[in-house]
């Protein structure tokens, strides 16, 4: 009988503690959300000039080809870097903010690599919208902050699924 009411104790704090983990992991999906939301709001709003400039004629299958595929082949071309920062930089107790600030900085670093080599592509492609520009200076210029949110996710997504394939690994190398 005492067992039993220890068994059942013991089932009321483990249920205890996965409610309470149950919150803060849908409150911290809840507020990852509102700020992807959020980022990209302000960047179509912060840059509806460039869209408007963009998006004057709907653009052929050929011409979104051109314009995006080189963007997703860039970030194919940084996974290895954003594993290897990763695994190299786990955020684990005891390191968590010291690693977070080095994700933070790498985040910014190959944010501002890709851009620069997507808006370079994209200028040697003779995309439809860069066309219109002079020179590639003033590609940069007009394009080079816009729609980083998408990048700050790229890495965000990299970094998660490379934390999954590890915590995988781990798992199955415990069984």
């Amino acid at each position: 009988m005492i067992a039993a009411a220890m068994e059942r104790t013991e089932q009321l704090e483990r249920s205890g503690a996965a409610l309470r983990h149950s919150w803060q992991l849908w409150a911290g999906i809840f507020v990852g959300w509102t700020l992807i939301g959020l980022t990209f709001t302000f960047n179509y709003y912060y840059f509806a000039d460039h869209y408007v400039a963009i998006f004057t004629k709907q653009p052929s299958l050929r011409e979104m080809v051109v314009w995006e595929l080189p963007y997703w082949l860039l970030w194919a071309a940084l996974t290895p870097v954003v594993v290897w920062l990763t695994e190299r930089f786990p955020l684990e107790r005891g390191r968590r903010v010291r690693n977070f600030s080095v994700h933070v900085a790498a985040c910014l670093v190959l944010l501002l690599v890709h851009r620069a080599a997507y808006l370079l592509l994209g200028w040697l492609l003779h995309v439809a919208v860069y066309r219109r520009l002079a020179s590639l200076s003033v590609v940069y210029s007009f394009l080079f902050f816009f729609n980083l949110s998408t990048g700050f996710m790229c890495y965000g997504v990299l970094l998660l699924v490379s934390y999954a394939i590890a915590y995988y690994r781990r798992a199955r190398q415990e069984q």
